[in-house]
């Protein structure tokens, strides 16, 4: 899911990044930043933001208005798009279709980011109420709500202002992958736990049976 995500908001980027090569020193130094988050884990400030999200019901951290929207979202069919498909479109880009690439991704991304706010809602075994994943999913949400709320893409003014808008959408979701492995591994911990404990006094019932 993170790939595909990625590869979504890589897609427009892409092609602007052809048309502006002076940006590509930027670009190295934002994967050094997520390298280095990565080998730590998870950031402090993700750490931080994990905290505050604990427990906290969709309905309960944000609008009515605003979940009602997401799914409804997450209703709605996405749209495939394949690798060969972004490599022949972005080969020789061209004004107009970067325009045509944001207006595509102006609408399908709050789609692909509805469809994961409700998986992330709907984990097993109690995943979706670890404060990591809860703080995964106010990530999508805010970046569903920031596209959403960005104006028809209709000139190159807008083309450029969006571009801008996926680069911290982006930076936004750099820890998805640690912050959901950080909530597996507690949940992990937890259920082997509660196992031990059980298999503890299964066997204490059976020594005391035993003695009986």
């Amino acid at each position: 899911t993170t790939t595909i995500q990625t590869t979504d908001f890589a897609f427009h980027r892409g092609h602007r990044r052809r048309m502006n090569t002076t940006r590509d020193e930027d670009e190295t130094q934002r994967k050094t930043t997520i390298s280095k988050k990565l080998r730590r884990g998870v950031s402090s400030s993700s750490m931080k933001s994990g905290q505050d999200s604990t427990n906290r019901r969709l309905s309960e951290a944000f609008s009515k208005n605003l979940v009602d929207d997401i799914y409804r979202g997450s209703f709605r069919n996405q749209t495939g798009v394949s690798l060969k498909y972004m490599m022949d479109f972005g080969n020789h880009p061209r004004d107009q279709q970067l325009l045509f690439s944001a207006q595509f991704l102006h609408k399908e991304l709050p789609i692909r980011l509805a469809h994961r706010v409700a998986e992330l809602e709907n984990l097993p075994f109690g995943l979706s109420t670890k404060p990591q994943v809860l703080t995964v999913r106010d990530w999508y949400v805010e970046s569903f709500e920031d596209i959403r709320e960005m104006k028809e893409i209709n000139s190159m003014e807008r083309e450029e202002k969006f571009t801008e808008l996926l680069s911290s959408v982006m930076k936004r979701h750099n820890d998805v992958v640690p912050m959901i492995a950080r909530g597996v591994l507690e949940l992990k911990n937890e259920l082997a736990e509660k196992s031990k404990k059980g298999g503890s006094h299964g066997s204490s019932s059976t020594n005391n049976n035993n003695n009986n």
